[in-house]
């Protein structure tokens, strides 16, 4: 787990490379859907971070901002039932997976930035991004999406076309070699940990599940509108709990034992 051989694109909270022991676990093989989610709001009448506090971070084409008419159900671009859901926050993603829970006597929860690197090397190999091969298989900053927003300032994905400037169906790509879509691409995600820059200097190896103090937790993995050097699977990033965007989703894991 961490920063590798590629240890020129790395940053700081990526060191340093370690090893780490998992139990069993189960992970969603994509990411919650639209439809998933709209059948959580259906039926529990759930108000969303976005809905009850004032929109969703999108990228205007200029900077980041807070637009408060966005939400799960209206991001600001179509989507299709498929699509991974956006505009959700931790709370919200601990939300459905509590009732997802209850309806299917199964302790659904987020997966710990561990067991989320894990699954995202295809079962821990030293790989830069999740895809099998080495040419790009996912749905990440192309050059869709440099037309759509010329001004985004991180580099884009040179020579390849994914045919989305925003979200996609999360079968619209091959899965990785463990049968998962969309850990490098589509949205990025949100994982159980508090944050830590310094975590892995702590010397946690079996079952690490993030430090105790803290009010921001992990995000990881790529988006639609993810450079190469931020789309790797050691990358580590974090929002604050109620942070929502238009390109944040989350996908739910389980352990074998609560089953």
């Amino acid at each position: 787990m961490g920063c590798g051989q590629w240890t020129f694109l790395c940053d700081t909270d990526e060191y340093p490379a370690h090893e780490v022991c998992l139990e069993d676990f189960f992970l969603g093989t994509h990411e919650v859907t639209v439809a998933e989610y709209r059948e959580f709001i259906s039926l529990t009448g759930y108000h969303t971070d976005a809905s009850a506090y004032g929109g969703c971070f999108r990228w205007t084409g200029i900077r980041w901002e807070n637009d408060p008419a966005l939400s799960w159900e209206a991001p600001g671009f179509p989507q299709t039932d498929d699509d991974p859901v956006v505009c959700v926050s931790w709370k919200d993603a601990m939300r459905y997976a509590v009732w997802k829970s209850g309806r299917e006597s199964v302790r659904f929860r987020l997966p710990t930035e561990a067991e989320w690197e894990f699954a995202a090397r295809n079962g821990g190999k030293e790989v830069p991004y999740s895809w099998t091969g080495e040419n790009p298989a996912g749905n990440v900053a192309n050059p869709s999406m440099r037309k759509a927003f010329p001004a985004w300032p991180w580099p884009f994905w040179e020579g390849y076309e994914d045919g989305y400037i925003q979200t996609a169906p999360f079968h619209a790509f091959r899965a990785s070699s463990q049968g998962i879509y969309g850990m490098t691409g589509n949205v990025a995600e949100w994982c159980f940990d508090i944050y830590d820059a310094g975590y892995y200097a702590s010397g946690v190896q079996d079952n690490p599940q993030g430090t105790d103090e803290g009010d921001a937790r992990v995000v990881r993995g790529a988006s639609w509108l993810t450079s190469p050097r931020f789309s790797r699977v050691s990358d580590r990033r974090h929002s604050r709990p109620w942070g929502r965007s238009t390109h944040l989703g989350f996908r739910l894991a389980a352990t074998p034992e609560e089953r």
